[in-house]
């Protein structure tokens, strides 16, 4: 999975110029978001979570996404929860998108950046 490795580096190489940036992506396992962090960003990552039944009617609401709702039950199957020690926060979905948005920014203002004093 060669591809998280190069968010990695993009993440890294945007910090170290000081611009700060969002990535969207199905890092589904804690592997994935060791690979992404391999590379020496700082990265906060935002868990979003939902119960399957509403992710499935927000999948089939969309038009011309490459997932497919039929999708949804493998990758819920292998999905790992952000650990303890993972920079982050988890979100949940309910609420629209303003809101996740809110809870997000309102929970890294409010966390301490590791490395940072």
């Amino acid at each position: 999975m060669a591809w998280l490795g190069t968010i990695g580096a993009y993440l890294r190489d945007e910090m170290i110029a000081g611009r700060p940036t969002v990535v969207a992506c199905s890092a589904l396992k804690r592997v994935y978001r060791d690979r992404i962090r391999a590379a020496g960003a700082s990265v906060y990552f935002v868990f979003l979570t939902g119960n399957e039944e509403l992710l499935e009617r927000r999948m089939q609401g969309r038009e011309g996404h490459f997932m497919k709702a039929g999708m949804l039950a493998s990758q819920l199957a292998i999905l790992e929860p952000l650990d303890d020690d993972e920079f982050g926060v988890t979100v949940n979905v309910t609420g629209d998108v303003p809101q996740i948005i809110t809870e997000a920014l309102a929970d890294f203002a409010a966390t301490e950046v590791p490395g940072i004093a």
